[in-house]
């Protein structure tokens, strides 16, 4: 079920001019060389977007998750898949990386574990486990599949803002972590969080949040590091049929890693496939 469309609307927040801008909130803020003076204000509109809550605390971390991914000059980002029985053994299913500079997308991904996503898929039938590669040349937004042999691809629809929508929402799908770190925070005691979340400790300063259930092992949640801000995992209960219930589905994603530029070698189509027009954009692409 596609996601209604983020407004990204070109609003003046402030005239910019060169490589950088002052936001609203009176910081120098460093943008890509190459971005132009609306992809500046569509920022600066995410910003303000990411800074609608109601706790300072939440504010500034939102705010800085955007800023580590769309302010530097290009940006890698590992994802990957994973299913999970402790936090010692897991087995990768599907792993990629996503790179964006200036309002460019792209995505290369790959299969780890045929076996695994086969029983992934055919598990449950009403989950789109459908994998798919993007990349942005010339202006164009191109979309193919990973998952299904021989199948074309296709030149996707564009609309002001799609492909800062879609990495946000490839950091975040549909806004659940943020969701759930936002209710996390709301509850300001130890004592207030226990009565709602299982909270863990991980290596690397990172803790695990989970929704506390009272008829289920607690499999749904975060986890997530406050310094730097980020969002590494999305975690829920697997839905592989004859699992242990406390057995986790993750999709983990890493800190930005910040880049010159994006590698040529990321900026080709696959020379097998052919590309068709499409009146698809990337809303097709995200799910509730």
């Amino acid at each position: 079920m596609s996601v209604s469309r983020m407004c990204i609307c070109t609003v003046a927040l402030v005239a910019v001019s060169g490589a950088t801008t002052a936001d609203t909130h009176g910081f120098r803020k460093r943008f890509p060389e190459s971005a132009s003076p609306e992809y500046h204000e569509l920022v600066l509109h995410m910003r303000e977007r990411a800074s609608a809550y109601d706790k300072p605390l939440g504010r500034q971390f939102f705010r800085r998750i955007v800023d580590s991914i769309l302010e530097p000059n290009a940006v890698e980002i590992s994802f990957r898949y994973k299913i999970e029985s402790n936090e010692k053994e897991s087995n990768i299913v599907v792993s990629g990386k996503m790179y964006f500079s200036g309002g460019e997308f792209f995505v290369r991904s790959r299969i780890v574990d045929t076996h695994l996503y086969a029983r992934l898929f055919r598990s449950n039938e009403h989950f789109d486990y459908s994998l798919s590669d993007y990349a942005t040349i010339g202006g164009s937004l191109y979309q193919w599949s990973v998952t299904t042999k021989n199948a074309n691809g296709k030149r996707l629809q564009r609309y002001h803002g799609d492909t800062i929508d879609l990495i946000m929402y490839r950091v975040d799908p549909a806004g659940m972590m943020k969701d759930v770190y936002r209710d996390y925070v709301a509850y300001g005691t130890e004592t207030e969080r226990a009565e709602l979340f299982v909270l863990r400790k991980l290596a690397d300063n990172r803790i695990e949040v989970l929704n506390k259930y009272e008829d289920r092992p607690p499999t749904n949640g975060i986890r997530v590091s406050e310094d730097p801000p980020w969002f590494h995992a999305a975690v829920w209960e697997t839905p592989l049929r004859g699992a242990d219930r406390s057995t986790q589905y993750i999709y983990e994603i890493d800190y930005p890693k910040v880049l010159d530029k994006i590698p040529e070698v990321v900026r080709r189509l696959p020379e097998d496939l052919d590309f068709a027009d499409s009146s698809e954009t990337v809303e097709n692409s995200m799910y509730e």
